[in-house]
């Protein structure tokens, strides 16, 4: 017995360490559970966030070469011989202005001489993302205003074998460059299924490859989503791709149609904004297109801050009821929980916040995440809870005028350079906040702080000294991230 009393502060110490274990590990997969593994900073941009100005779109389609021979003594009688064809390809555009829909309607309306022949539809669309990879459904169908229409899942399930193919739901639910061509067959055809494709950004010689069986297979139709732009220099008609995105899916085409023997036609050419250009089939000897120079594609931090910035404009009023209640709540020394059936599935993606609070007398107090590693609705709750939950805060908040301002951070991205000269070339003042990381030390400083410094050698002494180093330590272990943040206002 008293051994047993001996024993019985040990079995208390065990028993309150693997209680503290528990409650880790319960807060650990609390975090995780409740949030999704994708992170905001790679938020799927929409089609109006890709290319929000008015551009023109074209309608073509591709012809098995026995059947037309496109050189400069094709006569108008061969040409419109071609209407009692079935093309193997068509290019419309995925634009939803009224001009688009018209000539997207004269592609479709090619397919109405084989509408029983099509089993199989294959849609190519710009899934907008940077991953190098393709992306179809797992589910069984889609729905559309005209009823759902069913995906071939024998197709989908043998092209996931591939490693280029990856499945993913959520970019299905917000891609219209692909959506926007179903009505169009459910109009056009008869008994058929579809194989719904979105495309990073992968070589269109590559996916021309990967898809070359089912391209030679008989009842199978290859739809490209892409809208174009035209390019006139008086000598010849240059079809040049809007982005990059748009690109890939036409150089699959011409990949595929080269292999085969294919020969194209254009349908018809409008501008968005209602000018209409058209070929002369009279005078046209062929059409070629070029790579865009001039689009700008974005990378690492700036897109990271792009898609951020989207994100904030898709969700604004969520976050900022997010906001609102999660003041409430730590005003009564209450934390916030979020109920999941109450926001969009995105408020859940992982992202990392930063709340800052301004008083009158210029004092500012600032908590928050500088990676991200929960859901971001619930990462906003957590610190605005920690910060205005604080008793010292709260007592100073009862004598000064406060502006509250959260911020969503981007991703961290490690600049790579070759000296510290070239390092402070390639940071943004003003823009980018800066992670300073060397041996067990790490210290960061917030866009925010470059009001506070006269140039980028004073940012950088001041984030060393963040980080607990001296102001003129330099090793060649050090690493430097950046990030930019995105106000929620």
């Amino acid at each position: 017995m008293e051994n047993k009393k001996r024993k019985l502060p040990t079995y208390i110490m065990i028993g309150g360490v693997l209680l503290i274990i528990l409650w880790f590990n319960i807060s650990y997969f609390n975090h995780r559970i409740s949030s999704n593994p994708q992170s905001i900073s790679e938020y799927n941009l929409s089609d109006d966030d890709i290319a929000p100005e008015a551009h023109p779109a074209v309608a073509g389609v591709f012809y098995n070469a026995d059947t037309y021979q496109s050189d400069e003594n094709s006569t108008s009688e061969q040409k419109t011989s071609l209407q009692r064809y079935c093309p193997k390809i068509i290019i419309v555009p995925h634009e939803g202005g009224r001009n688009a829909s018209k000539i997207a309607s004269g592609a479709y309306g090619r397919l109405e001489q084989c509408r029983a022949k099509i089993k199989n539809v294959f849609i190519l669309a710009p899934a907008h993302k940077k991953s190098k990879n393709l992306f179809v459904p797992m589910g069984s169908t889609i729905n559309t205003p005209l009823g759902d229409l069913p995906i071939n899942q024998q197709i989908v399930s043998s092209l996931l074998k591939n490693k280029l193919f990856k499945s993913d739901i959520s970019l299905f639910n917000r891609k219209n460059s692909l959506k926007i061509q179903l009505p169009f067959l459910q109009k056009t055809l008869k008994s058929f299924k579809i194989v719904p494709i979105l495309y990073g950004m992968v070589e269109g010689d590559l996916i021309a490859q990967t898809l070359h069986n089912f391209f030679d297979t008989e009842g199978n139709l290859f739809v490209i989503s892409a809208d174009l732009a035209v390019l006139d220099n008086n000598k010849d008609s240059t079809l040049k791709a809007h982005n990059e995105c748009n690109i890939i899916g036409v150089k699959t085409a011409l990949s595929l149609s080269k292999e085969f023997g294919l020969v194209p036609q254009i349908l018809d050419i409008t501008n968005i904004n209602r000018k209409e250009i058209r070929f002369d089939n009279n005078k046209m000897r062929g059409w070629r297109y070029e790579e865009v120079i001039e689009q700008k594609i974005l990378y690492g931090t700036e897109l990271y801050h792009n898609n951020i910035k989207n994100f904030v404009k898709h969700h604004r009023e969520a976050l900022i009821e997010i906001i609102k209640s999660s003041i409430k709540s730590a005003e009564k020394h209450k934390h916030y929980r979020i109920n999941r059936k109450k926001f969009d599935n995105y408020l859940f993606n992982q992202g990392a916040s930063y709340v800052t609070l301004l008083f009158t007398d210029k004092t500012v107090i600032s908590f928050g995440s500088i990676y991200a590693y929960k859901a971001v609705s619930a990462d906003i709750s957590d610190n605005i809870y920690h910060i205005l939950g604080d008793t010292a805060i709260r007592k100073k908040l009862k004598n000064n005028k406060v502006d509250l301002k959260v911020e969503l951070l981007t991703t961290p991205e490690e600049i790579k350079f070759v000296s510290y000269e070239d390092l402070l070339n390639k940071i943004t003042p003003q823009i980018d906040g800066l992670i300073i990381k060397s041996g067990k030390r790490e210290g960061s400083l917030l866009p925010f702080y470059w009001q506070n410094v006269k140039s980028k050698d004073d940012f950088m002494v001041q984030l060393k000294i963040k980080a607990g180093l001296s102001p003129t330590y330099w090793s060649d272990d050090v690493k430097i991230f950046k990030f930019r943040t995105v106000e929620i206002n």
